[in-house]
């Protein structure tokens, strides 16, 4: 079995109570950003980095000066197998959404042209 979480798109575990799924979900967040999991490749120019997030998890060091340009693609993949859903993933209108930091992040960047303060 297998659990994907995302720290930019994951927003509940609805079968927990908001404050239950909101702990458990930065439990693994910390868990997966831990260092003993991390790959910490040296950047040299023209080099191209990609990964597969169905089986790993991608954690940014901002630790680095110098320009990035990043690139996001989405691939069609396979379709994941396992047992129907016992519950929808919005059970009622009025649930609660447990916007992520990154999401209020760029909202206040696009209101006001600054992140900070953004918490």
């Amino acid at each position: 079995k297998a659990l994907y979480i995302s720290e930019h798109f994951t927003r509940r575990i609805v079968e927990m109570s908001a404050p239950e799924s909101d702990n458990f979900l930065r439990f693994l967040t910390n868990w997966v950003q831990s260092p003993r999991f991390t790959v910490r490749y040296h950047w040299t120019a023209g080099t191209i980095g990609m990964w597969d997030n169905s089986c790993t998890q991608h954690y940014v060091l901002n630790d680095f000066d110098g320009e990035r340009v990043i690139q996001r693609v989405t691939v069609m993949g396979d379709q994941p197998d396992g047992p129907s859903p016992r519950w929808q993933p919005w059970p009622e209108v009025a649930s609660r959404s447990a916007m992520s930091r990154h999401d209020r992040q760029l909202s206040h960047f696009l209101r006001h042209g600054s992140a900070e303060a953004a918490e």
